[in-house]
Protein backbone atom coordinates (compact mmCIF):
# COMPACT_ATOMS: atom_id res chain seq x y z
CA UNK A 1 0.00 0.00 0.00
CA UNK A 2 1.48 3.59 -0.80
CA UNK A 3 1.63 5.85 1.33
CA UNK A 4 3.05 9.47 1.99
CA UNK A 5 4.98 10.84 4.66
CA UNK A 6 6.06 14.22 5.81
CA UNK A 7 9.02 15.84 3.42
CA UNK A 8 9.91 18.00 6.03
CA UNK A 9 13.41 16.24 6.11
CA UNK A 10 13.64 16.65 2.72
CA UNK A 11 13.45 20.71 2.35
CA UNK A 12 16.23 20.68 5.89
CA UNK A 13 13.46 21.13 8.29
CA UNK A 14 12.85 19.19 10.90
CA UNK A 15 9.40 17.23 11.71
CA UNK A 16 7.95 17.32 15.34
CA UNK A 17 5.08 14.50 14.33
CA UNK A 18 6.10 12.66 11.22
CA UNK A 19 3.08 10.82 9.71
CA UNK A 20 2.33 8.92 6.96
CA UNK A 21 -0.89 8.61 5.13
CA UNK A 22 -2.44 6.45 2.77
CA UNK A 23 -1.81 8.08 -1.21
CA UNK A 24 -5.14 6.48 -2.75
CA UNK A 25 -7.67 9.09 -1.48
CA UNK A 26 -4.94 12.05 -1.39
CA UNK A 27 -4.08 11.16 -4.90
CA UNK A 28 -7.85 11.19 -5.75
CA UNK A 29 -8.53 14.95 -3.90
CA UNK A 30 -5.38 16.29 -5.69
CA UNK A 31 -6.60 14.88 -9.10
CA UNK A 32 -10.31 16.35 -8.37
CA UNK A 33 -8.92 19.94 -6.85
CA UNK A 34 -6.28 20.49 -9.97
CA UNK A 35 -8.44 20.00 -12.58
CA UNK A 36 -11.53 22.03 -10.62
CA UNK A 37 -8.41 24.69 -11.18
CA UNK A 38 -7.09 23.99 -14.58
CA UNK A 39 -8.89 21.46 -16.24
CA UNK A 40 -11.01 23.65 -18.83
CA UNK A 41 -7.43 25.80 -19.35
CA UNK A 42 -5.20 25.62 -22.37
CA UNK A 43 -2.22 24.52 -22.11
CA UNK A 44 0.49 27.32 -23.06
CA UNK A 45 3.53 26.14 -23.86
CA UNK A 46 6.88 28.62 -23.34
CA UNK A 47 9.42 28.54 -25.43
CA UNK A 48 13.12 30.59 -25.02
CA UNK A 49 14.54 32.06 -27.74
CA UNK A 50 17.97 32.82 -27.60
CA UNK A 51 19.49 35.81 -27.79
CA UNK A 52 21.01 36.78 -31.85
CA UNK A 53 24.42 38.52 -31.29
CA UNK A 54 27.50 37.84 -33.53
CA UNK A 55 29.93 40.87 -32.30
CA UNK A 56 32.62 38.62 -30.49
CA UNK A 57 32.86 36.66 -33.86
CA UNK A 58 32.47 40.35 -35.82
CA UNK A 59 35.55 41.51 -33.62
CA UNK A 60 37.53 38.67 -34.10
CA UNK A 61 36.65 38.40 -37.96
CA UNK A 62 37.60 42.41 -38.35
CA UNK A 63 40.95 41.45 -36.72
CA UNK A 64 41.64 38.63 -38.85
CA UNK A 65 41.14 40.86 -41.78
CA UNK A 66 43.04 43.63 -40.93
CA UNK A 67 46.13 41.18 -40.13
CA UNK A 68 45.10 39.66 -43.55
CA UNK A 69 44.96 42.35 -45.37
CA UNK A 70 48.70 43.61 -43.59
CA UNK A 71 50.16 40.15 -44.64
CA UNK A 72 49.26 40.83 -48.11
CA UNK A 73 50.69 43.82 -49.35
CA UNK A 74 53.97 41.91 -48.28
CA UNK A 75 53.38 38.84 -50.60
CA UNK A 76 53.65 37.91 -54.12
CA UNK A 77 52.93 34.67 -56.10
CA UNK A 78 50.92 31.63 -54.26
CA UNK A 79 51.58 32.89 -50.85
CA UNK A 80 49.54 36.27 -51.79
CA UNK A 81 46.84 33.94 -54.08
CA UNK A 82 46.36 31.83 -51.02
CA UNK A 83 46.10 34.90 -48.21
CA UNK A 84 43.90 36.75 -50.76
CA UNK A 85 41.44 33.44 -50.80
CA UNK A 86 41.53 33.75 -46.85
CA UNK A 87 40.75 37.60 -46.55
CA UNK A 88 37.99 37.27 -49.41
CA UNK A 89 36.78 34.17 -47.19
CA UNK A 90 36.44 36.15 -44.14
CA UNK A 91 35.27 39.68 -45.69
CA UNK A 92 32.17 37.65 -46.87
CA UNK A 93 31.61 36.04 -44.03
CA UNK A 94 31.79 39.61 -41.94
CA UNK A 95 29.58 41.18 -44.49
CA UNK A 96 27.08 38.74 -43.65
CA UNK A 97 27.32 39.20 -40.26
CA UNK A 98 27.37 42.64 -40.21
CA UNK A 99 23.97 42.37 -41.78
CA UNK A 100 22.79 39.97 -40.13
CA UNK A 101 19.70 41.07 -36.93
CA UNK A 102 20.52 41.35 -33.52
CA UNK A 103 18.08 40.33 -30.91
CA UNK A 104 17.59 39.60 -27.30
CA UNK A 105 17.15 36.53 -25.52
CA UNK A 106 13.13 36.05 -25.32
CA UNK A 107 10.05 33.70 -24.33
CA UNK A 108 7.36 33.14 -26.46
CA UNK A 109 3.92 31.99 -24.97
CA UNK A 110 2.72 28.48 -27.75
CA UNK A 111 -1.09 27.76 -27.83
CA UNK A 112 -1.45 24.24 -27.66
CA UNK A 113 -4.95 23.23 -28.40
CA UNK A 114 -5.23 20.63 -25.52
CA UNK A 115 -6.52 21.18 -21.92
CA UNK A 116 -5.37 19.99 -18.51
CA UNK A 117 -7.95 18.02 -18.59
CA UNK A 118 -6.93 16.14 -21.67
CA UNK A 119 -3.27 16.08 -21.29
CA UNK A 120 -3.92 14.50 -17.68
CA UNK A 121 -6.26 11.81 -18.78
CA UNK A 122 -3.53 10.33 -21.16
CA UNK A 123 -0.82 11.46 -19.01
CA UNK A 124 1.41 8.47 -17.31
CA UNK A 125 1.93 8.92 -13.89
CA UNK A 126 5.61 10.45 -13.91
CA UNK A 127 3.75 13.33 -16.66
CA UNK A 128 0.79 14.17 -13.80
CA UNK A 129 3.39 14.50 -11.17
CA UNK A 130 5.24 17.44 -13.32
CA UNK A 131 2.14 18.71 -14.46
CA UNK A 132 1.68 19.08 -10.76
CA UNK A 133 5.10 20.33 -10.13
CA UNK A 134 4.96 23.20 -12.96
CA UNK A 135 1.50 24.56 -11.85
CA UNK A 136 3.25 24.93 -8.47
CA UNK A 137 0.86 22.33 -6.68
CA UNK A 138 0.93 21.84 -2.81
CA UNK A 139 -0.68 19.46 -0.68
CA UNK A 140 -0.26 19.35 3.18
CA UNK A 141 -1.67 16.97 5.52
CA UNK A 142 -2.96 18.18 8.98
CA UNK A 143 -2.21 16.24 12.10
CA UNK A 144 -4.49 13.28 12.38
CA UNK A 145 -6.86 12.59 15.67
CA UNK A 146 -6.80 9.19 17.94
CA UNK A 147 -8.62 6.98 15.67
CA UNK A 148 -9.85 9.92 12.95
CA UNK A 149 -10.18 8.01 9.55
CA UNK A 150 -11.50 10.87 7.13
CA UNK A 151 -7.72 11.70 5.09
CA UNK A 152 -9.57 14.13 2.60
CA UNK A 153 -10.59 16.64 6.06
CA UNK A 154 -6.96 16.90 6.61
CA UNK A 155 -6.14 17.96 3.59
CA UNK A 156 -5.37 21.50 1.60
CA UNK A 157 -4.55 22.43 -1.79
CA UNK A 158 -2.48 25.32 -2.84
CA UNK A 159 -1.48 26.08 -6.65
CA UNK A 160 0.61 28.70 -8.02
CA UNK A 161 -0.84 30.62 -11.00
CA UNK A 162 -2.28 28.02 -13.61
CA UNK A 163 -1.75 30.61 -16.49
CA UNK A 164 2.48 30.23 -15.69
CA UNK A 165 2.27 27.24 -17.26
Amino acid sequence: MRQYRCAAKAHGRACAKPAYVVAKPVDGYVEREFLAATGNREIIEVVSIPAIDHSGEIAELEDDVRELAAQLCKLRGPAADAVGGMLQSRSDRLERLLAAPVASARTKRIRTGVDHAEKWTSAESADRRQMLLDAGVRVVVGQTTRGARDVEGRLSFTMGDPHRQ
